[in-house]
């Protein structure tokens, strides 16, 4: 369980869940700690260009969780180049996925 005093509330996070209730008077004397999160999911693609080949390409997307950006976009460039032998990275992205469902409603289960 991670803890955060805020704003004279207490926020626990316990599995994949937030809690927010009022602070009783020992916890208020806690210091304030901003920490991030163990692990996050990332969406990475990699284009990917075949050695020699101008006009061959193939697009590698997954859903990995790691540390940071940086740790998803090197678990997956390791796996795609190993899956496709004779071809080197020629772009990547890689962006952070909401937790949370979007604000319509609708939430997509990868």
């Amino acid at each position: 369980m991670r803890c955060a005093a805020l704003l004279g509330m207490l926020v626990t996070h316990e599995a994949d869940a937030l809690t927010l209730r009022p602070m009783t008077m020992p916890e208020s004397k806690a210091v304030l700690v901003a920490s991030r999160p163990e692990s996050a999911r990332y969406v990475v693609s990699v284009v990917l260009r075949r050695n020699g080949a101008a006009n061959e390409i193939k697009l590698v997307q997954s859903v990995p969780t790691a540390i940071s950006a940086d740790a998803a976009l090197g678990v997956v460039t390791k796996e795609a180049l190993a899956q496709y032998p004779g071809y080197s990275i020629l772009s990547t992205l890689v962006s952070p996925l909401a937790d949370r469902p979007a604000p319509c409603g609708f939430q997509a289960n990868i």
